[in-house]
Protein backbone atom coordinates (compact mmCIF):
# COMPACT_ATOMS: atom_id res chain seq x y z
CA UNK A 1 0.00 0.00 0.00
CA UNK A 2 1.12 3.55 -0.54
CA UNK A 3 0.10 7.10 -0.31
CA UNK A 4 0.55 10.13 -2.50
CA UNK A 5 1.15 13.40 -1.39
CA UNK A 6 -1.47 15.96 -2.04
CA UNK A 7 1.08 18.59 -1.62
CA UNK A 8 2.79 20.23 -4.67
CA UNK A 9 5.53 22.03 -2.74
CA UNK A 10 7.23 22.52 0.55
CA UNK A 11 6.10 26.07 0.57
CA UNK A 12 2.13 24.50 -0.04
CA UNK A 13 2.55 22.40 3.40
CA UNK A 14 4.16 25.13 4.95
CA UNK A 15 1.35 27.17 4.32
CA UNK A 16 -1.20 23.87 5.66
CA UNK A 17 1.40 23.39 8.79
CA UNK A 18 0.82 27.43 9.59
CA UNK A 19 -2.13 26.52 11.47
CA UNK A 20 0.09 24.93 14.00
CA UNK A 21 2.27 27.53 14.24
CA UNK A 22 4.64 24.69 12.70
CA UNK A 23 7.10 25.02 9.38
CA UNK A 24 8.80 22.13 7.79
CA UNK A 25 12.23 21.52 6.41
CA UNK A 26 11.81 17.92 4.97
CA UNK A 27 8.55 15.51 4.28
CA UNK A 28 8.02 12.34 3.09
CA UNK A 29 4.68 10.12 2.37
CA UNK A 30 3.84 7.95 4.82
CA UNK A 31 3.06 4.16 4.35
CA UNK A 32 -0.09 2.59 4.34
CA UNK A 33 -3.62 3.92 4.74
CA UNK A 34 -6.25 2.97 1.84
CA UNK A 35 -8.50 6.64 2.71
CA UNK A 36 -6.48 9.08 3.89
CA UNK A 37 -3.10 10.86 2.53
CA UNK A 38 -0.32 11.02 5.28
CA UNK A 39 2.92 12.66 5.29
CA UNK A 40 5.98 12.11 8.22
CA UNK A 41 7.29 15.72 8.75
CA UNK A 42 10.42 17.53 9.97
CA UNK A 43 9.50 20.51 11.95
CA UNK A 44 13.04 20.88 13.87
CA UNK A 45 11.89 24.41 15.54
CA UNK A 46 8.55 22.89 16.65
CA UNK A 47 8.07 20.09 19.56
CA UNK A 48 7.23 17.61 18.67
CA UNK A 49 10.49 17.95 15.94
CA UNK A 50 9.00 15.44 13.61
CA UNK A 51 4.71 15.29 12.94
CA UNK A 52 2.29 13.30 11.10
CA UNK A 53 -0.08 15.14 8.93
CA UNK A 54 -2.84 13.98 7.52
CA UNK A 55 -5.34 14.66 4.63
CA UNK A 56 -8.26 12.77 5.36
CA UNK A 57 -11.29 12.29 2.61
CA UNK A 58 -13.71 15.22 2.10
CA UNK A 59 -17.01 15.29 4.15
CA UNK A 60 -15.13 12.88 7.04
CA UNK A 61 -14.93 15.81 9.70
CA UNK A 62 -17.44 14.11 12.35
CA UNK A 63 -15.39 10.81 11.91
CA UNK A 64 -12.24 11.83 11.90
CA UNK A 65 -12.74 14.18 15.39
CA UNK A 66 -14.17 10.92 16.97
CA UNK A 67 -11.01 9.33 15.61
CA UNK A 68 -8.91 12.27 17.42
CA UNK A 69 -10.81 12.32 20.45
CA UNK A 70 -9.99 8.75 21.22
CA UNK A 71 -6.83 10.02 20.50
CA UNK A 72 -6.22 12.94 22.87
CA UNK A 73 -8.26 10.59 25.91
CA UNK A 74 -5.65 7.42 24.80
CA UNK A 75 -2.33 9.99 25.02
CA UNK A 76 -3.89 11.71 28.40
CA UNK A 77 -3.83 7.67 29.82
CA UNK A 78 -0.62 7.67 29.01
CA UNK A 79 -0.88 4.66 26.40
CA UNK A 80 0.90 4.24 23.44
CA UNK A 81 -0.57 5.97 20.42
CA UNK A 82 0.17 9.01 18.34
CA UNK A 83 -1.29 12.56 20.45
CA UNK A 84 -2.92 15.12 18.40
CA UNK A 85 -1.63 18.46 18.47
CA UNK A 86 -3.93 21.30 18.16
CA UNK A 87 -3.65 24.68 16.22
CA UNK A 88 -3.38 27.96 16.90
CA UNK A 89 -6.95 28.46 17.11
CA UNK A 90 -6.74 25.22 19.66
CA UNK A 91 -8.68 23.31 17.27
CA UNK A 92 -8.06 19.43 16.19
CA UNK A 93 -8.32 20.34 12.17
CA UNK A 94 -7.82 22.70 9.58
CA UNK A 95 -9.04 22.76 6.26
CA UNK A 96 -6.75 22.29 3.24
CA UNK A 97 -8.94 22.21 -0.39
CA UNK A 98 -12.43 21.24 1.17
CA UNK A 99 -10.90 18.39 3.04
CA UNK A 100 -10.02 18.29 6.89
CA UNK A 101 -6.39 17.74 7.75
CA UNK A 102 -4.63 16.90 11.10
CA UNK A 103 -1.38 16.56 12.50
CA UNK A 104 0.10 13.55 15.06
CA UNK A 105 3.07 13.24 17.02
CA UNK A 106 5.08 10.98 14.88
CA UNK A 107 5.23 7.48 17.53
CA UNK A 108 8.66 5.72 16.38
CA UNK A 109 8.87 1.89 15.86
CA UNK A 110 8.79 -0.66 12.94
CA UNK A 111 5.23 -1.55 11.93
CA UNK A 112 5.04 -5.43 12.27
CA UNK A 113 4.26 -6.03 8.35
CA UNK A 114 8.31 -4.91 7.97
CA UNK A 115 9.87 -6.65 10.73
CA UNK A 116 10.10 -10.53 12.61
CA UNK A 117 8.51 -9.63 16.01
CA UNK A 118 9.39 -12.15 18.84
CA UNK A 119 7.42 -15.27 19.08
CA UNK A 120 5.41 -14.55 21.97
CA UNK A 121 4.13 -11.19 20.68
CA UNK A 122 1.10 -11.89 20.62
CA UNK A 123 0.07 -11.78 24.52
CA UNK A 124 1.88 -8.33 24.18
CA UNK A 125 -0.43 -7.18 21.38
CA UNK A 126 -2.96 -8.50 23.88
CA UNK A 127 -2.21 -6.94 27.01
CA UNK A 128 -1.97 -3.23 25.09
CA UNK A 129 -5.11 -4.15 22.99
CA UNK A 130 -7.15 -4.75 26.40
CA UNK A 131 -5.62 -1.74 27.85
CA UNK A 132 -6.88 0.53 25.00
CA UNK A 133 -10.35 -0.65 25.34
CA UNK A 134 -10.54 -0.44 28.97
CA UNK A 135 -9.26 3.34 28.05
CA UNK A 136 -11.90 3.62 25.08
CA UNK A 137 -14.92 2.38 27.49
CA UNK A 138 -14.73 5.41 29.45
CA UNK A 139 -14.74 7.76 26.00
CA UNK A 140 -17.99 10.14 26.68
CA UNK A 141 -18.57 9.51 23.03
CA UNK A 142 -18.83 5.52 23.12
CA UNK A 143 -22.56 5.08 21.51
CA UNK A 144 -21.16 6.91 18.69
CA UNK A 145 -22.08 5.37 15.05
CA UNK A 146 -18.95 4.14 13.10
CA UNK A 147 -18.23 3.97 9.69
CA UNK A 148 -17.13 0.78 9.43
CA UNK A 149 -18.88 -1.31 11.97
CA UNK A 150 -18.09 -5.23 11.43
CA UNK A 151 -21.37 -6.22 12.15
CA UNK A 152 -23.05 -4.22 9.61
CA UNK A 153 -24.59 -7.33 8.17
CA UNK A 154 -27.07 -5.33 5.99
CA UNK A 155 -24.31 -3.87 4.14
CA UNK A 156 -22.58 -6.81 3.70
CA UNK A 157 -25.62 -8.91 2.47
CA UNK A 158 -26.48 -5.81 -0.19
CA UNK A 159 -22.68 -5.04 -1.34
CA UNK A 160 -22.43 -9.53 -1.65
CA UNK A 161 -25.00 -8.89 -4.28
CA UNK A 162 -23.08 -6.90 -6.48
CA UNK A 163 -19.83 -8.37 -6.06
CA UNK A 164 -20.95 -12.11 -6.99
CA UNK A 165 -21.21 -10.89 -10.77
CA UNK A 166 -17.46 -11.54 -10.67
CA UNK A 167 -16.37 -14.63 -10.94
CA UNK A 168 -13.19 -16.39 -9.35
CA UNK A 169 -14.02 -15.60 -5.91
CA UNK A 170 -14.75 -18.33 -3.30
CA UNK A 171 -18.54 -16.18 -3.04
CA UNK A 172 -20.30 -19.24 -1.53
CA UNK A 173 -17.61 -19.53 1.27
CA UNK A 174 -18.20 -15.73 1.62
CA UNK A 175 -21.90 -15.91 2.50
CA UNK A 176 -21.65 -18.95 4.73
CA UNK A 177 -19.48 -16.75 6.82
CA UNK A 178 -21.83 -14.21 6.70
CA UNK A 179 -24.63 -15.61 7.68
CA UNK A 180 -22.69 -18.03 10.44
CA UNK A 181 -22.39 -14.64 11.82
CA UNK A 182 -26.29 -13.62 11.35
CA UNK A 183 -27.23 -16.69 13.52
CA UNK A 184 -24.75 -15.47 16.20
CA UNK A 185 -25.47 -12.07 15.72
CA UNK A 186 -28.86 -12.63 18.15
CA UNK A 187 -26.86 -12.19 21.13
CA UNK A 188 -24.48 -9.13 19.87
CA UNK A 189 -27.02 -6.44 21.26
CA UNK A 190 -26.61 -7.92 24.87
CA UNK A 191 -22.22 -7.75 24.56
CA UNK A 192 -20.28 -4.99 25.87
CA UNK A 193 -20.41 -2.11 23.25
CA UNK A 194 -18.04 0.80 23.45
CA UNK A 195 -15.55 2.58 21.04
CA UNK A 196 -13.00 0.44 20.05
CA UNK A 197 -10.09 0.82 17.12
CA UNK A 198 -11.70 -1.44 14.89
CA UNK A 199 -8.75 -1.92 12.60
CA UNK A 200 -5.60 -3.61 14.35
CA UNK A 201 -3.61 -5.02 11.55
CA UNK A 202 0.55 -5.49 11.20
CA UNK A 203 0.30 -2.53 9.62
CA UNK A 204 -1.32 -0.55 12.12
CA UNK A 205 1.32 -1.65 15.05
CA UNK A 206 4.58 -0.61 15.77
CA UNK A 207 7.42 -2.54 17.37
CA UNK A 208 10.03 -1.16 19.73
CA UNK A 209 13.17 -1.67 21.80
CA UNK A 210 12.38 -4.06 24.44
CA UNK A 211 9.45 -5.52 23.23
CA UNK A 212 7.10 -2.71 23.29
CA UNK A 213 4.28 -2.06 21.09
CA UNK A 214 2.40 1.11 19.80
CA UNK A 215 -1.16 1.28 18.52
CA UNK A 216 -1.32 3.52 15.09
CA UNK A 217 -4.48 4.86 12.68
CA UNK A 218 -7.75 4.93 14.58
CA UNK A 219 -9.15 5.90 11.31
CA UNK A 220 -12.05 3.24 11.99
CA UNK A 221 -12.28 3.83 15.63
CA UNK A 222 -16.27 3.68 16.17
CA UNK A 223 -18.84 1.73 18.62
CA UNK A 224 -19.26 -1.54 18.41
CA UNK A 225 -19.08 -4.75 20.53
CA UNK A 226 -16.16 -4.86 22.76
CA UNK A 227 -15.23 -8.03 21.66
CA UNK A 228 -15.03 -6.98 17.65
CA UNK A 229 -12.00 -5.29 18.48
CA UNK A 230 -10.07 -8.16 19.86
CA UNK A 231 -11.97 -10.57 16.58
CA UNK A 232 -10.22 -8.08 14.23
CA UNK A 233 -6.93 -8.15 16.16
CA UNK A 234 -6.98 -12.20 15.73
CA UNK A 235 -8.58 -11.97 11.83
CA UNK A 236 -5.23 -9.43 11.26
CA UNK A 237 -2.47 -10.79 12.95
CA UNK A 238 -3.02 -14.66 13.52
CA UNK A 239 -3.27 -15.65 9.72
CA UNK A 240 1.07 -15.77 8.38
CA UNK A 241 1.87 -16.71 4.88
CA UNK A 242 -1.96 -18.29 4.58
CA UNK A 243 -1.78 -20.71 7.67
CA UNK A 244 -3.40 -19.67 11.17
CA UNK A 245 -0.42 -19.43 13.95
CA UNK A 246 -1.72 -21.34 17.04
CA UNK A 247 1.01 -19.37 19.15
CA UNK A 248 -0.40 -16.36 17.97
CA UNK A 249 -4.10 -16.71 17.92
CA UNK A 250 -3.59 -18.34 21.72
CA UNK A 251 -1.44 -15.52 22.58
CA UNK A 252 -3.60 -12.63 21.55
CA UNK A 253 -6.10 -13.93 23.80
CA UNK A 254 -4.66 -14.94 26.75
CA UNK A 255 -2.99 -11.42 26.93
CA UNK A 256 -6.28 -9.84 26.36
CA UNK A 257 -8.51 -11.80 28.07
CA UNK A 258 -6.44 -11.56 31.17
CA UNK A 259 -7.20 -7.66 31.69
CA UNK A 260 -10.41 -7.63 29.73
CA UNK A 261 -11.96 -10.67 31.80
CA UNK A 262 -14.61 -11.41 28.90
CA UNK A 263 -17.95 -13.24 29.53
CA UNK A 264 -19.04 -16.47 28.12
CA UNK A 265 -21.40 -14.69 25.14
CA UNK A 266 -17.99 -12.53 24.06
CA UNK A 267 -15.96 -16.24 23.90
CA UNK A 268 -18.61 -17.46 21.53
CA UNK A 269 -18.71 -14.29 19.22
CA UNK A 270 -15.15 -14.39 18.62
CA UNK A 271 -15.23 -17.40 16.11
CA UNK A 272 -18.18 -16.20 14.22
CA UNK A 273 -16.72 -12.54 14.15
CA UNK A 274 -13.09 -13.04 12.61
CA UNK A 275 -15.06 -15.27 9.87
CA UNK A 276 -17.34 -12.26 9.18
CA UNK A 277 -14.38 -9.73 9.71
CA UNK A 278 -12.59 -12.10 6.84
CA UNK A 279 -15.54 -11.99 4.35
CA UNK A 280 -16.36 -7.91 4.84
CA UNK A 281 -12.35 -7.88 3.73
CA UNK A 282 -13.59 -9.70 0.33
CA UNK A 283 -16.52 -8.04 -0.21
CA UNK A 284 -15.90 -4.50 0.85
CA UNK A 285 -12.64 -3.96 -0.90
CA UNK A 286 -14.08 -5.91 -4.27
CA UNK A 287 -17.38 -3.50 -3.37
CA UNK A 288 -15.32 -0.65 -3.27
CA UNK A 289 -13.45 -1.30 -6.49
CA UNK A 290 -16.39 -1.82 -8.13
CA UNK A 291 -17.23 0.98 -7.42
CA UNK A 292 -14.38 3.07 -8.61
CA UNK A 293 -12.57 3.51 -5.49
CA UNK A 294 -9.49 2.16 -6.79
CA UNK A 295 -6.56 1.50 -4.74
CA UNK A 296 -3.70 -0.75 -4.87
CA UNK A 297 -4.20 -2.00 -0.86
CA UNK A 298 -7.96 -3.53 -1.56
CA UNK A 299 -6.32 -6.35 -3.32
CA UNK A 300 -3.81 -7.20 -0.73
CA UNK A 301 -7.00 -7.02 1.83
CA UNK A 302 -8.94 -9.15 -0.56
CA UNK A 303 -6.18 -11.97 -0.77
CA UNK A 304 -5.90 -11.37 3.28
CA UNK A 305 -10.00 -12.29 3.73
CA UNK A 306 -9.43 -15.24 1.24
CA UNK A 307 -6.54 -16.63 2.87
CA UNK A 308 -8.42 -16.31 6.09
CA UNK A 309 -11.80 -17.97 5.48
CA UNK A 310 -9.30 -20.89 3.84
CA UNK A 311 -7.21 -21.03 7.18
CA UNK A 312 -9.98 -21.42 9.43
CA UNK A 313 -11.43 -24.02 7.52
CA UNK A 314 -8.52 -25.78 7.67
CA UNK A 315 -7.62 -25.49 11.22
CA UNK A 316 -8.29 -28.04 13.42
CA UNK A 317 -11.00 -27.27 15.77
CA UNK A 318 -8.47 -27.18 19.06
CA UNK A 319 -6.71 -24.71 17.84
CA UNK A 320 -9.34 -22.69 17.20
CA UNK A 321 -10.93 -23.18 20.76
CA UNK A 322 -10.68 -20.42 23.75
CA UNK A 323 -10.20 -21.60 26.94
CA UNK A 324 -13.29 -21.39 29.03
CA UNK A 325 -11.10 -20.78 32.33
CA UNK A 326 -10.61 -17.16 31.53
CA UNK A 327 -13.95 -15.76 31.11
CA UNK A 328 -16.47 -14.88 32.98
Amino acid sequence: MFNVSPFASLSELNRVLSAWGCEATAYDTARGGVENSSLIVDTPAYRPSRVVLRVHPPDSGERVRLELEALEHLAACALPVPRPLRTTDGDTLCEFQGSPASLLAYVDGISLDRCVPPREFGRNVGVLLARVDHALARLPAGNAARAHDITDLASARDRLVDCRKIAGFPWQRVEDAIEDAARAAVVWPMLPRQVIHGDVSRGNLLYRAGEQFALIDFGDAGAAPRIADLAIALAQLAIVGGRLRPEIWSGLWAGWSAIADPSKAECAAVLPLVRLRYARLIVDHVWRELSGRHHPGHLALVALGIEGLHALASAPPPVLSLDPRQAA
